[in-house]
């Protein structure tokens, strides 16, 4: 039934729906007048403080549940490979808004922001939308693609290609926002 292919499809781009969030209150501290420490650490790469946020959320928070996923939908299909191949297209979503999150939302050194009412969630709520949004249509995208083998490749190659320019937008902006930065606010 369509109900039975929905689903699984809904739960791999939902692990998107969380990476904005995530990634926007690791700008507050509770001790943000400590973040100078971070900026002035003697570390030659200033950009790999960014890059190891999105990191850190995806590989220690989104990873666990993609390969829960994976194992579930192993078991339930049958079909090792078939979850494998859906669960690679997940991986790519993950990483991929992982990386417009870069480009949208760090704006600010890690840690640096004071806690404020309404500057945890209400700043990002357009940019989060939009990164549903597109998860979404991505996954409307990828019902119709897995109708059929070559369907699926193309998705999936598009995907990737999509991801790997993300990444490379992503890897240019953070050293632009972080290594030209020379003051705190």
């Amino acid at each position: 039934t369509t109900a039975a292919v929905v689903l699984p499809i809904a739960c791999l781009y939902l692990l998107a729906y969380p990476l904005p969030t995530i990634i926007h209150n690791l700008n507050f501290s509770r001790d943000y007048a400590a973040s100078w420490l971070l900026w002035s650490a003697p570390v030659s790469n200033r950009v790999a403080f960014a890059e190891g946020m999105r990191k850190a959320v995806t590989y220690k928070i989104l990873f666990p549940l993609l390969v829960a996923l994976l194992i579930v939908f192993a078991i339930v299909w049958r079909d090792p490979l078939h979850a494998l191949a859906h669960m690679s297209v997940g991986w790519l979503v993950i990483v991929g808004a992982g990386h417009a999150t870069q480009v949208g939302i760090l704006r600010k050194f890690p840690f640096s922001a004071p806690a404020a009412r309404g500057s945890i969630t209400g700043s990002i709520a357009l940019f989060a939308g939009v990164i549903n949004a597109t998860a979404m249509t991505l996954a409307v995208v990828h019902f119709f693609a897995v109708r059929s083998l070559y369907g699926f490749a193309i998705y999936f190659a598009a995907l990737a290609g999509l991801v790997f320019a993300l990444k490379m937008l992503s890897q240019r902006v953070i050293q632009q926002r972080f290594a030209s930065q020379a003051s705190y606010e």
